[in-house]
């Protein structure tokens, strides 16, 4: 059975994440790839592993929490 999580994004001028959080990162660019795990910290935006982002990043959103175990 599938399972269906809801991704709600927030807008980086409205509110930022928590810092170190991993969270989905949104960037508009002309790539197919504008979504990306990352996190926001007194530098800036840096990808999960740990490289800085170029790109403007506009909105952010939680990691999905994923199935429960059972």
């Amino acid at each position: 059975m599938p399972i269906e999580e809801r991704i709600v994004w927030y807008p980086v001028a409205e509110r930022l994440p928590g810092h170190t959080h991993d969270v989905l990162i949104w960037m508009p660019t002309e790539s197919d790839q504008t979504v990306w795990v990352g996190y926001h910290d007194k530098h800036g935006w840096q990808l999960a592993n740990g490289c800085p982002v170029d790109e403007p990043v506009t909105h952010w959103a939680t990691m999905p929490t994923g199935p429960k175990a059972r």
